[in-house]
């Protein structure tokens, strides 16, 4: 993800219309396979009901990355303080390290703090896949919210034997706005 922003790599960063959900769409599947396609119409419902912000980054036609930002989390931490959660960050794989993840974070956070979110909470995976997802939250001001490790809405009990750590395993970090 994003480490240095290209000035000569112009980007444009906005919310998702009508008009462009079938390019984005066309997009992550051709990258991420046609499951994706049940899981973004859900998003896109979410975000014309309002309890979602999906920001979509554009080269003029070219699409190349999105996030999305539920109002309110499932995540009873963040639910129960209020704090809004990044649910996606995704750049296209041949897109990465140009600056781009950076970017919507930065528009992502300043709609949380236009929505008068003290802050901004996401869950990044722990698997080593996820090693630059940590980095750059942490550049970013992220931190662990204390509560441990998450998989399918509920805390890993660590004590347990046979206990799955896998890429569906997350770590709750929590930014203040």
């Amino acid at each position: 993800m994003g480490s240095t922003v290209n000035p000569d790599f112009p980007v444009s960063i906005a919310p998702l219309t009508e008009e462009k959900v079938e390019a984005w769409v066309e997009a992550n599947t051709a990258t991420r396979g046609d499951a994706e396609v049940r899981r973004l119409s859900a998003i896109w419902h979410e975000a014309r009901e309002g309890k979602r912000v999906i920001l979509a980054a554009w080269r003029e036609s070219e699409y190349l990355g999105h996030v999305t930002m539920k109002w309110q989390s499932e995540y009873e931490g963040f639910r129960r303080k209020n704090i809004p959660e990044v649910i996606d960050l995704w750049v296209q794989p041949d897109r990465r390290r140009g600056g781009i993840g950076l970017k919507l974070m930065a528009a992502i956070e300043e709609r949380a703090r236009l929505g008068r979110a003290a802050g901004l909470g996401l869950g990044v995976g722990v698997d080593e896949g996820a090693k630059p997802a940590q980095s750059l939250y942490a550049r970013l001001g992220f931190r662990p919210d204390g509560s441990g490790l998450w998989r399918a809405g509920a805390a890993v009990d660590m004590k347990k034997e046979g206990v799955a750590i896998d890429e569906e395993t997350v770590w709750m970090w929590v930014k203040t706005l």
